[in-house]
């Protein structure tokens, strides 16, 4: 991949939510290397301080840090700020949560919370970065979505869901800003070697192909944003599957998955 060509289309600043870890972590690291400055977005503090560090050592881009849960208005005031200051040419919409379990047993405010986080803040961002790019008649857009968009995810039902919506969303920009030259393409991830894996009870071993890594993964998506493809499902063998495998076959296997890592009975006596 050309990495000039990464800066000189979407340089010269990116804006990367969940950037502390896993798929926006990559992200960091790569459009650094092709000398875009980054606004690094993530609810940890300190480990946004000494990644921005580290690649300005490395790479001698710029950073700025905003901590906090995009869910929280304040933190996208904070954002928007940044944004109406420095020219940003890329968004890249990743944060999200993962609350494996059964749907009827989650808080109601937990729920909510995922919404707001997944569905709002995306909607907020999308809008105001998306005005910005088109007023310039330049820049680029990654939302972040899931397999599990799809076809549904039992006992994730809810995150399922809001991945839907942008899954949804990033489709319908697509067509609505490529008039002001500006790219829109959805990343559908397929299983990744992320924390998250773990964390959602999923075990690697069991499941029915290999994670990708995040580097094949980030490489994947920059390059479906470099040609404006609408969407992207990282690693040949999951787009294949994900094309011949029927939904409710999917939503049976992920089932199987989910209950067996977070100790959900598949029957209930």
């Amino acid at each position: 991949m050309n990495l000039s060509s990464i800066q000189q289309k979407y340089g010269p600043w990116a804006v990367v939510t969940g950037a502390s870890s896993g798929i926006g972590l990559e992200f960091c690291h790569q459009l650094a290397s092709a000398k875009i400055n980054l606004i690094l977005v993530a609810r940890r503090t300190h480990i946004l301080q000494e990644l921005g560090e580290y690649l300005s050592d490395k790479y001698g881009i710029s950073y700025r840090v905003v901590s906090g849960d995009i869910g929280k208005p304040e933190v996208i005031d904070q954002i928007k700020y940044l944004g109406s200051k420095l020219e940003i040419g890329l968004l890249v919409s990743n944060a999200g949560t993962g609350n494996p379990g059964e749907f009827i047993h989650k808080e109601e405010s937990q729920l909510l919370h995922t919404v707001q986080t997944s569905v709002v803040g995306h909607l907020q961002l999308s809008r105001f970065f998306g005005q910005k790019m088109a007023s310039r008649k330049k820049g680029g857009i990654v939302l972040v979505s899931a397999m599990g968009a799809d076809h549904g995810l039992p006992f994730m039902a809810n995150d399922a869901g809001t991945r839907a919506y942008i899954r949804s969303l990033g489709l319908g920009l697509h067509e609505e800003l490529k008039r002001y030259q500006v790219d829109v393409t959805v990343l559908i991830t397929s299983p990744t070697e992320t924390p998250i894996v773990k964390e959602l009870g999923f075990q690697p071993e069991k499941m029915p192909s290999k994670p990708i890594s995040t580097t094949q993964c980030v490489e994947e998506t920059l390059a479906a944003l470099m040609k404006n493809k609408t969407t992207i499902i990282p690693g040949r063998l999951y787009r294949t599957m994900n094309a011949l495998i029927p939904k409710r076959v999917s939503r049976k296997l992920f089932a199987k998955m989910l209950a067996e890592g977070n100790n959900i009975p598949l029957k209930v006596t």
